[in-house]
């Protein structure tokens, strides 16, 4: 008898892609769309889940999180999703490889500092600072890669965060704060990691030697520089890119703006 071709399953070609995602890109980007989903169900209302300091002040600590993760469902939020995990997978992966602590320090880094900044700016909605300060930092450290975008426009990597910008003032926000807050975390992230140690001064944002023993990949981390560990790939999975972007990016609004 002639050899049987496996029958496709669609559930287990999904829970294998699933699987190959870098588990703490593999935690955004669950995290978004559990928590995207909750209010879409109606299991709670949106506005419980915004950055809102006086409700952080009573106590409503989980708000200091979840404005990550919330966005109304639509191609905006489908668009939102797929390049979160495009672009937080391939920095897993490369400039984060074999340093999955540190990955948690530069998340941990742009919450505190995007949280801080939403207090000041009447942000309600993180999602758009925290996913720019990901593209900044991945388009920094991948700045000759080409990156095609909209019509087949092709541009070096290091201008992406720019063009989104440019792409909101287009849309008719003509000042998209959210988005350049997230430009302005992932400069002050990259120089602090890459810039001072390269002129002679120490690496302030260094993993905790703790947070480093747990996550597993403590080859990569040094006290003062590091030697990044080529990342360790599943037989068959390639590393993702973030090329070919076209999508209509959301502007970045205020509760309560049109």
């Amino acid at each position: 008898m002639p050899p049987q071709t496996p029958t496709p399953n669609l559930l287990s070609d999904l829970q294998a892609y699933y699987t190959s995602i870098p588990p703490i890109t593999r935690f955004l980007t669950t995290a978004t769309l559990l928590t995207s989903l909750l209010p879409a169900f109606g299991l709670v209302h949106p506005t419980r889940l915004l950055f809102i300091p006086s409700k952080i002040l009573a106590f409503e600590l989980w708000r200091t999180l979840t404005p990550f993760f919330w966005m109304p469902l639509g191609f905006s939020f489908l668009m939102h999703l797929y390049f979160l995990g495009q672009n937080s997978a391939d920095l897993e992966r490369g400039f984060f490889g074999g340093r999955r602590a540190d990955f948690l320090v530069f998340l941990g880094f742009s919450a505190v500092v995007i949280n801080i900044a939403a207090y000041f700016l009447e942000l309600y909605s993180l999602v758009d600072p925290l996913l720019l300060a990901l593209i900044y930092v991945w388009s920094t450290a991948n700045g000759s890669r080409p990156v095609s975008f909209l019509f087949g426009i092709q541009f070096q990597a290091m201008y992406l965060p720019y063009v989104l910008v440019a792409m909101d003032v287009l849309q008719g926000n003509v000042f998209p704060i959210p988005k350049l807050l997230g430009i302005a975390v992932g400069w002050v992230y990259w120089y602090l990691e890459k810039v001072v140690p390269e002129r002679g001064g120490r690496r302030v944002l260094v993993a905790p030697r703790v947070l480093d023993e747990y996550v597993g990949e403590g080859e990569g981390r040094r006290a003062e520089g590091y030697v990044a560990i080529p990342p360790q790939r599943r037989p068959g999975v390639q590393p993702s890119v973030t090329e070919n972007m076209r999508h209509r990016w959301g502007t970045g609004r205020r509760l309560g703006t049109g």
